[in-house]
């Protein structure tokens, strides 16, 4: 009797399974939509990104590059190198470049300085003195519950029981 059970539990799943495998594409086009519509899912060849990057390039469009190579790293440099693009290779654990000696202190000396406007002193403010807190009538206490033998409430006292 037990293998029995078994049989048809089994073959209880396996119809669910077959069920679910076969509206499963029908429920991904519904929840998703279809793959055209979904440019991280189409595959685009290298020209047509090659092109899109360049593109982005001629209108400075610094943002959607930064996106892009969040997005992919791997295939933003290897595309940017095939349009032409110098990359700097600074990436997490590698060394940014080392500047030249002096480079800051020439940078710094080249800048122009504005000449600083003079600070307003604020005029002295009056102390203020302690408020006193708000304090209102006791608010009423609930009357203590006194519990019976059984631990239920006992009735207040006056009233009939039935």
């Amino acid at each position: 009797m037990a293998s029995r059970k078994t049989s048809e539990i089994a073959k209880l799943q396996e119809e669910i399974a077959g069920e679910i495998a076969g509206d499963a594409p029908e429920i991904a086009q519904m929840v998703f939509g279809a793959p055209r519509d979904q440019p991280d899912v189409v595959t685009v060849s290298n020209d047509r990104y090659d092109q899109y990057l360049r593109d982005m390039y001629v209108r400075n469009d610094r943002i959607k590059l930064r996106e892009e190579a969040r997005r992919d790293p791997e295939q933003y440099i290897k595309s940017a190198e095939r349009i032409g693009v110098r990359v700097p290779l600074v990436a997490p654990g590698m060394k940014s470049p080392v500047p030249a000696p002096g480079a800051f202190a020439r940078n710094v000396a080249q800048a122009p300085v504005a000449p600083l406007a003079p600070v307003a002193v604020p005029a002295p403010v009056a102390p203020i003195a302690p408020v006193a807190p708000i304090v209102g009538p006791p608010l009423p206490q609930a009357p203590p519950v006194i519990l019976g033998p059984n631990g239920q409430p006992l009735p207040p006292a006056g009233s009939v029981g039935v």
